[in-house]
């Protein structure tokens, strides 16, 4: 690691020499730091999971509505037939006025 740009980022990880300059890494600082990044990305990564969870329990419950919905478009489709058949019944039924 370049200690120029590890100071960059991470301050603390950089020695400096004498004239206040970057010299070196802390490396015996980094197993502690990386865990931390670790830990934090493990917990990230589980709170998404929770999320995408959730949204797929959203998705599935939408997709049912949208099963029954199809399911009821159907049935008033059918009853719009079935009444329009009759309505053609009744017109061929009913006397003309005079």
């Amino acid at each position: 690691m370049i200690a120029e740009e590890v100071e960059k980022g991470y301050p603390n990880l950089g020695l400096r020499d004498e004239d206040g300059k970057p010299k070196t890494v802390a490396y015996q600082e980094l197993p502690a730091m990386l865990l931390n990044e670790v830990q934090k990305q493990e917990r990230e990564n589980q709170r998404l999971a929770g999320q995408l969870a959730q949204k797929d329990q959203q998705i599935v419950a939408l997709q049912r509505q949208l099963g029954a919905l199809a399911q009821k478009v159907a049935q008033i489709h059918a009853l719009t037939a079935r009444l329009n058949a009759k309505a053609q019944q009744v017109n061929f039924i009913t006397p003309a006025p005079m």
